[in-house]
């Protein structure tokens, strides 16, 4: 009853997000996705939106827990899941401000360019 399932278009799915509690996406742990960064967790965070994720996907497990951003599952076993579904019970609320931050510090187009000309600066030496 409180899951919605709805099709909708790119522009359109900002708004619907807005009224998620949590945001869950799962991304098979490949070796092409060791040093990946989804677009969508950016984005999601962005929105101060806790997600529900797997670890062994780029830094993604890092950045949940360093900006306490959701739950991350590091397995896809029954006993995984129901460790993050109790998570969900017993824990109080994310603070939305808290992942916004994070998301800024991370993943800013600001800090983006800053980091890449501290490395072009140190390769082009």
């Amino acid at each position: 009853e409180n899951l919605i399932i709805t099709k909708a278009k790119r522009n359109e799915v900002p708004v619907l997000l807005s009224f998620s509690s949590y945001s869950l996406f799962f991304i098979k742990p490949c070796y092409s996705k060791l040093s990946s960064s989804p677009t969508k967790h950016g984005e999601i965070m962005g929105m101060g939106i806790p997600v529900v994720t797997n670890s062994g996907v780029g830094d993604v497990k890092e950045i949940v827990l360093k900006y306490n951003a959701g739950f991350v599952v590091e397995d896809f076993s029954e006993e995984s899941f129901k460790k993050i579904i109790e998570g969900i019970k017993t824990t109080p609320s994310f603070s939305k401000e808290n992942i916004i931050a994070g998301a800024r510090e991370i993943y800013s187009l600001e800090n983006a360019v800053q980091s890449y000309k501290k490395i072009y600066d140190l390769i082009s030496r």
